[in-house]
């Protein structure tokens, strides 16, 4: 298990967002800045837990970015297309803006999805 995972099961992972939403929000205050909420990869997409499981745990972390009055979504280092695009469509469901990144070379993702 990963720290992550610790974490999230010891502490919650709703708990982690709020806290790290809320600190983002009071240091962007100072400057004017955006703040935005970043979602990353989950291990239920690893377990083959398949889209809805994936998504309800994207769902948790995305409601607490738009409680905190995040400004906008980033799904962020995904490794496989389908994962980021399963957390996109959740971000979509909400009236942010989405941006989206992979961890992905020029041979593709994990799953041999190519890259071009």
């Amino acid at each position: 298990m990963n720290r992550g995972n610790k974490a999230g099961q010891m502490i919650g992972v709703e708990a982690i967002n709020r806290a790290a939403a809320e600190l983002a929000k009071s240091v962007a205050a100072e400057g004017d800045a955006l703040v935005l909420g970043g979602l990353s990869q989950c291990p239920s997409y690893l377990s083959g837990k398949g889209k809805e499981a994936v998504q309800k745990e994207f769902k948790k972390q995305i409601d607490v970015f738009v409680d905190t009055g995040m400004d906008f979504l980033l799904c962020e280092y995904f490794e496989h297309v389908e994962e980021m695009e399963w957390a996109i469509e959740e971000c979509k469901k909400t009236k942010l803006p989405v941006g989206a990144n992979m961890c992905i070379g020029p041979d593709g993702d994990l799953h041999g999805v190519s890259a071009a």
